[in-house]
């Protein structure tokens, strides 16, 4: 379970953002670096970190600092839009934006969501929308309505998980059936494929793609 006011850096998070400039006369490729300003609050001690970056060069983010609020999107410029936590004072962290600025995240509440639950925020001025309402994370999603993440199973142990939407509800898939091991999926492209690890022979720990079968 990761709060993420538990933790405490002791820098303030500058972000960076990289934009590709081609150099014509050499044909190399050179950097330039624009700085997007301060996640959370000028001169606060808590750090942050930035987890996505959308075709339309959204930047989504989060900080330890609790106001306005610790997860952020940067539109440009010093345009940031605040996303709403699952519960006031109490931090989620975004793992993952796609290019509608739709973010997937970890949300975390004083009631059934207290070690965590997959929560997609999906536009503004719009409320975090559960995935699951077992234990569970969120860590990626793609342009088509799918999310990836993990969920505690029967056989107490995570799995991992793909939400998507069939008629006017979100249903949860099990990626992997392996009883008693531990998976999880980190991202999922627009074809529905998705990455992540499996601790058992089939991967030997190391990382796997859950390729839908097409009957």
């Amino acid at each position: 379970m990761k709060h993420a006011y538990l933790y405490r850096i002791s820098r303030a998070a500058t972000i960076l953002l990289m934009n590709f400039v081609v150099c014509a006369s050499a044909g190399a490729v050179e950097y330039t670096l624009t700085d997007i300003g301060v996640i959370g609050q000028l001169g606060d001690p808590a750090g942050g970190q930035v987890v996505g970056l959308n075709k339309n060069g959204a930047v989504a983010g989060w900080s330890q600092f609790f106001s306005p609020a610790p997860n952020q999107i940067w539109n440009g410029g010093t345009s940031f839009t605040d996303l709403p936590l699952l519960q006031s004072g109490i931090s989620d962290n975004p793992a993952g934006i796609n290019n509608a600025d739709g973010v997937v995240r970890t949300g975390f509440d004083n009631g059934g969501c207290f070690a965590g639950c997959a929560i997609w925020w999906p536009a503004v001025a719009l409320s975090p929308v559960k995935l699951d309402t077992r234990q569970s994370g969120g860590n990626g999603l793609n342009n088509t309505g799918a999310f990836v993440g993990h969920a505690y199973g029967d056989d107490g142990v995570y799995h991992a998980t793909k939400w998507g939407f069939v008629l006017f509800g979100i249903v949860p898939v099990n990626l992997n059936n392996q009883t008693n091991h531990y998976s999880d999926a980190y991202a999922i492209n627009d074809a529905g494929t998705a990455v992540g690890i499996v601790s058992t022979n089939s991967c030997n720990g190391s990382p796997c793609t859950f390729k839908p079968v097409v009957e």
